[in-house]
């Protein structure tokens, strides 16, 4: 917790020893003897991932109003097909002005 309230203060001065990690080798058969047969893991520090999840979760409510709308990738309650709705109908928008131009040019 103590590092919480001094991560939330900014006085936290080395962030090296959060981001420090501890890297291992699983086995993927038995007799592993070649590198192909180790696959590669990443512990990280534990703090950090409590960090990154405080900031997630109060970051949350805010995404709406920080990310476009255009935007939908990790946006909970949007979707892609919101994003061909907007290209499809910016694209018929356009087609509508491009067909009047056309006919005030006549």
């Amino acid at each position: 917790m103590a590092v919480m309230l001094e991560l939330h203060r900014n006085k936290f001065l080395s962030f090296g020893l959060l981001n420090s990690s501890i890297i291992t080798l699983l086995h993927k058969k038995e007799c592993s003897l070649e590198v192909a047969d180790f696959r590669p893991i990443n512990l990280i520090h534990g703090a950090v991932k409590i960090f990154a999840k405080v900031l997630a979760v109060r970051l949350a409510p805010l995404l709406p109003a920080l990310v476009s709308q255009v935007q939908s990738a990790f946006i909970s309650r949007r979707s892609i097909h919101e994003n061909f709705k907007f290209v499809h109908n910016t694209a018929r928008v356009f087609a509508q002005e491009e067909s009047l131009v056309g006919v005030d040019e006549n």
